[in-house]
Formats: structure tokens, sequence, C-alpha cells
């Protein structure tokens, strides 16, 4: 077969290059309020060429950063890696750049958390929400540092029948936050916060804020825009049977004092 660059970068793609190897070039690394402003604009818009919603990752696509922009970092589908290195360092080995263990089947939704390790537990529980009787399936999946495993339910179910429709059970607030809206997570999320590297801001500017935090597993919801004054105008939350909110942080309603990471 002729070695063409396709097959070359493929080639350097399944030895398991980094991002530098391939491209030629390190990784151009941005400080927050830029990133900040790149991940807002993709959030209002993505590429017209492209339609993110139906590539798997789904996640906005933005051609400034040649890829699909997450929390931590965006993914370049033509190299199946990150274009920067793990901002913890190197958690999964030497790459650094490395996306999952199988780029067209696994998923990374953050660009930390070890999705690799999702394990069923061919268990089920049962519980009450909202007046219902529910029973899920059990899943766990360890923190990107590896220091706790967090409690995942899945194909939640009526434990005696009854409809549901009326309230979206697949997924809670930090399922849709930090679970890509494919697990109920019932807790855990400070192990969630500390586990993956998430940094709390202390100071008043929250520039390159990601995750909005209720404490005591109240709420979280994902930061959509942080404006030139560093305030927080604009984040997205599950509301219960009222689905997906975007608002302002305020107007979430939930009491307590909102804490802000990056």
């Amino acid at each position: 077969m002729r070695k063409t660059a396709t097959t070359i970068a493929l080639a350097a793609i399944l030895a398991g290059a980094s991002h530098a190897a391939i491209s030629g070039k390190k990784p151009a690394f941005m400080d927050k309020r830029q990133l900040a402003a790149m991940r807002a604009e993709a959030v209002s818009k993505s590429d017209n060429r492209i339609s993110s919603a139906v590539f798997f990752t789904g996640r906005p696509y933005l051609a400034a950063c040649a890829g699909y922009l997450f929390k931590f970092r965006s993914y370049d589908p033509g190299i199946a890696r990150w274009t920067t290195e793990d901002p913890s360092g190197f958690p999964d080995g030497a790459n650094s750049s490395k996306y999952a263990p199988c780029p067209t089947n696994d998923l990374d939704y953050g660009g930390l958390l070890k999705w690799s390790t999702l394990t069923n537990m061919n268990s089920t529980h049962s519980w009450t929400h909202g007046g219902y009787n529910l029973v899920s399936d059990m899943w766990t999946v360890e923190t990107n540092d590896g220091s706790e495993t967090i409690n995942l339910r899945k194909n939640t179910r009526s434990a005696d029948g009854a409809d549901l429709s009326d309230w979206n059970f697949v997924y809670n607030c930090h399922g849709y936050t930090f679970g890509n809206s494919e697990y109920w997570i019932p807790g855990q999320v400070w192990e969630i916060l500390k586990g993956d590297g998430y940094k709390l801001i202390t100071g008043e500017d929250k520039t390159g804020a990601r995750v909005a935090y209720w404490g005591a597993n109240a709420h979280s919801a994902e930061v959509l825009e942080v404006n030139g004054q560093g305030e927080v105008t604009s984040v997205k939350g599950k509301r219960g049977a009222l689905g997906l909110l975007t608002s302002t942080p305020e107007g979430q309603d939930y009491e307590g004092e909102i804490k802000y990471y990056e």
C-alpha cells in the first residue's frame, strides 16, 4: 500500500503518537479568558459547515479550535486526539493527548473523566423520587485520579408500571453536568469535582468557570457564559420535571451559596 500522508498519520495514531508528533507542531495553549470566549462562541453557534448533533461527541464544533470543544480541551476527529495535553498530567499513561481507548466507540465527555472504567454492576437499585417508585440498573465509573468510584443509575423505570412521561428519569442535574445526559448521578458531586481536577474559583473574577454548584448535592449546572467583568451571566441545568433550563445562576431557583469551578 502506498504510504500517503493519511496512512502515515493513521499509523501514527494507532501507534499512540501524540498530537505534536502527528501534526508536526506543538499544541497552542491559551489563557482562561481566551478559552472562555471561544467556548461561549461555540455554545452560541456551531460552525455552519458542520452539524455537531450528527457526530458522536455531542459537543459544539468550533473552527478556531479545529475540533469539538469540551469542558477542558478540544477534540480533533481528524487525528482522533485531544489538541492539547491533559491539564491534570498523565493519569492514563505517557500519551497525554489520547482521547479514549477506542476513539470510534468510546467517549470522554469532559476531557478528564475515566469513562474507560465504566462498569455495569449487573445489579439494580430501588428508590423513590417525585412520588414514583423506581428501579434502576447500577453502573460505576472512576474519577480521573482514581481516588473515587462514582455510582450511576441507568435505564430507570417504574417499579409498579406507573406512567413516567411527565418526568425525565434518564438523568438528573448532576447527570447533565457531569454525565453527558446519560446517567442519573445521585450524589458524590464533591468527589467528582475533586477527583476530576476541577478547581474552586475563590476570587470575584469567574472567568474560566465551567461548573456552578449549589453545595450539599443540591444542584449543579454547566456555565455557558461569563461576561467581560468576570460575572457568570448564563448557566444551564436540569430542573427536575421542568427539564433543561438556561437562565441566570439565580434563575435556577436553588437556595444556598453558588460556587464556581474551572
